[in-house]
């Protein structure tokens, strides 16, 4: 294994992990968006 692969790797894992929070995010945004809006369409 080439040297600075493991902690490359390691850089990856953890900007994959700020993603996947950011895009859970961006998910709950939405859904209160959506809800939002229902609830401001039934008035």
């Amino acid at each position: 294994m080439p040297r600075g692969y493991e902690s490359m790797n390691d850089e990856l894992v953890a900007n994959q992990d700020v993603l996947l929070d950011q895009v859970r995010t961006l998910l709950k945004i939405s859904q209160q968006n959506q809800a939002a809006l229902e609830r401001i369409q039934q008035t």
